[in-house]
C-alpha cells in the first residue's frame, strides 16, 4: 500500500517573507513565502512544524506549546504573517524561575551556542 495516498495530503503555508526548507526522509521540500500555500504529505507537514518553531516561544513546562513559522490549514493553526525572532534558543525563559532566567551565551564553533547559567561554576566549561 502506498503511504502517500491522496487523503494523506494537507495544505501548508509559510508565515514568513522568506522561503523555508523542510527535510523529511532525506528529501528537501520548499515552502514559498507567505501567502502562497502548497499541498504536502501530512507526515512532511508534521516535520515542518517540528523544524520551524519561532525561537523563544516554547513553554518550558509544556514542550508542545510554541509558535510556528508554518501553518497547516486543516489543523486550524494561526496563519497570520510572522518573522523569526532574534532569540538564540527555543525556550521562553521568562516563564522559568528567576534564578535560571539569566544566562550567558557561550559560542563555540560556527553554528552551535550553549546556554550557561550565570554564577554556576559547575556549568562552565573550557574549550578543547
Amino acid at each position: 500500500m502506498n503511504a502517500l495516498v491522496p487523503l494523506d495530503f494537507v495544505t501548508i503555508g509559510n508565515r514568513t517573507s522568506k522561503p523555508l526548507t523542510v527535510v523529511y526522509d532525506g528529501r528537501q521540500w520548499m515552502l514559498p513565502p507567505h501567502p502562497v500555500t502548497v499541498s504536502l504529505p501530512r507526515i512532511v507537514a508534521d516535520a515542518a512544524c517540528r523544524q520551524h518553531p519561532v525561537m523563544g516561544t516554547e513553554d518550558p513546562y509544556d514542550p508542545r506549546s510554541y509558535d510556528l513559522l508554518v501553518y497547516v490549514k486543516e489543523w486550524d493553526q494561526p496563519s497570520t504573517p510572522i518573522e523569526q525572532s532574534t532569540a538564540k534558543e527555543r525556550l521562553n525563559r521568562a516563564l522559568l524561575p528567576a534564578d535560571v532566567q539569566k544566562t550567558q551565551l557561550v559560542e563555540h564553533g560556527t553554528s552551535r551556542v550553549q546556554a550557561v547559567r550565570d554564577g554556576d561554576p559547575a556549568a562552565r566549561f573550557t574549550k578543547s
